[in-house]
């Protein structure tokens, strides 16, 4: 019935109050677009240690502190998070 349907929407909103794809897709939309930058910037100047893009990786942070906040994320996340949490201190301390 329709009542039933504006029932199961209400409480499939209040459970999931947040969009799991939208975090997941714009985390990593900057983790590529650090990872293109490094690469390119290993590429042109013919070394392999180059700056981390500080910007993308705090994004990157910000996205993932968002995302648990709000769910349980899967070892792979979690994986992510402390990766990029460590080249953003690292390039930190470095600049």
């Amino acid at each position: 019935t329709a009542r039933g349907r504006v029932e199961n929407n209400i409480i499939n909103n209040h459970i999931m109050s947040y969009d799991y794809h939208q975090y997941v897709q714009s985390i990593q939309r900057h983790r590529h677009k650090e990872h293109t930058s490094h690469i390119r910037g290993a590429v042109d100047r013919m070394t392999v240690a180059t700056p981390p893009d500080l910007d993308s990786l705090q994004h990157s942070v910000e996205g993932f502190a968002s995302l648990s906040k709000h769910c349980p994320m899967t070892p792979l996340l979690w994986m992510q998070y402390a990766h990029d949490t460590e080249m953003l201190m690292m390039g930190l301390y470095l600049a």
